[in-house]
């Protein structure tokens, strides 16, 4: 007899899969029923935990067929899972967080369109697949994941990871409000992708790059000339303090700012739009440079700005997670749009996740996991481990 978490993961799948076939959208709910309850990415595994009465091998045959079926059209998907993970954003997030993350295999080097990318945890190059991720940044790790997509610079029609970047951003600016704050880190910092936030007239923050050859870029501030380098030497303003949630430690942080600041174009004269500097220090860690659109006026305003940035950092743990809770980097998948379609199954899986947080009783469920002490407040371990029993039965 289905339990009220096996109607809920039905109805989440029906409402993702608007505009699919019935076949289509009942391997959207085997699928993630099957990533919960075997935590892997292997066939094999969801063929176990749908647990059907005929041969594994003849389950699994059919999960295979629907996986690469071009019947499940990706874009109608796609779009359909970003519409109901964007009206959680809007409610429980102020800010969206956009990142890079890898999908890494050690083995596999004939695998489809792999090719070389960089893993961040280790600072190393090695072969696998980038992935574009989006999530609402909400308090104490309460973020929503919000779109996805993966790509290789070996796939047909890759243009340049820029391009990629400029058509995800479309389509989130398409579903969100146009206050909607983003948030990027270090590596967004360049003119090219500055010119692709303007052009979809964004709200941005993104951390500045201000050291080596970096540092010598010139700004325009009232008409002043400086390089960025100089403004990491700006006097702080006002002290606060911030609480990590993921640790158990409170960071003593300053900040000072500037406004009215433009970049130079080609030609050597100012850009019409202007930006605000905000510059964040901790104890004897380097300062950090804050580029954003906001027009700061106050010091209040400034520390908005750093505790948004701050915030984006756990976003890095929905990444972890993904990896960790349903073993992604273990794919087994033979072709491309089986790879794609399997981490944006995960993604799937999380933004269930964050809907039971958000509108449901998914922390009390999540109190349910066989594990030992409280409920941490990034749930979604614990939540993952609850779902994958109750929806055995």
């Amino acid at each position: 007899m289905p339990t009220p978490n096996h109607k809920r993961l039905r109805e989440f799948a029906e409402s993702i899969g608007a505009g699919q076939y019935v076949p289509q959208r009942r391997f959207l709910y085997q699928a993630l029923r099957g990533l919960y309850i075997g935590k892997d990415t292997t066939l094999c595994s969801w063929g176990r935990a749908l647990r059907e009465d005929q041969q594994l091998l003849h389950t699994v045959q059919r999960l295979s067929r629907a996986l690469k079926s071009k019947r499940l059209r990706d874009d109608v998907l796609q779009a359909s899972t970003l519409r109901r993970t964007a009206t959680m954003v809007k409610k429980h997030c102020r800010a969206v967080s956009v990142d890079e993350t890898d999908v890494r295999k050690y083995f596999g080097p004939k695998m489809p369109l792999i090719g070389p990318v960089r893993d961040g945890s280790k600072g190393e190059v090695g072969m696998g697949w980038t992935v574009l991720r989006a999530d609402g940044v909400g308090r104490n790790g309460r973020h929503v994941p919000l779109h996805v997509t993966t790509y290789s610079q070996k796939q047909p029609g890759f243009k340049s990871a820029p391009a990629t970047l400029q058509n995800f951003l479309a389509k989130l600016v398409k579903e969100l409000p146009a206050s909607t704050p983003f948030i990027f880190d270090r590596g967004y910092d360049g003119t090219g992708y500055r010119r692709i936030f303007n052009k979809l007239n964004i709200r941005f923050t993104v951390r500045l790059t201000y050291k080596d050859k970096w540092g010598r870029r010139r700004i325009d501030h009232r008409g002043k000339a400086m390089r960025l380098s100089d403004v990491a030497d700006l006097k702080s303003t006002m002290s606060f303090r911030l609480k990590r949630f993921d640790k158990k430690e409170i960071w003593k942080l300053r900040v000072g700012w500037i406004n009215d600041v433009t970049f130079y174009n080609s030609g050597g004269k100012p850009e019409s739009r202007k930006y605000s500097l905000v510059v964040v220090r901790r104890a004897d860690k380097d300062p950090m440079v804050l580029l954003t659109t906001d027009a700061v006026r106050t010091n209040e305003q400034a520390r908005e700005v750093a505790e948004r940035y701050f915030d984006r950092w756990s976003v890095e743990d929905g990444h972890r997670m993904l990896k960790v809770v349903f073993n992604l980097e273990n794919l087994r998948v033979l072709t491309w749009v089986g790879i794609q379609r399997m981490i944006f199954l995960t993604h799937a899986a999380y933004a269930f996740m964050a809907w039971l947080v958000h509108h449901a009783d998914g922390e009390k469920l999540a109190s349910k996991a066989p594990a030992i002490g409280p409920v941490p407040k990034f749930p979604y371990y614990r939540l993952a481990l609850a779902l994958g029993y109750v929806l055995v039965s």
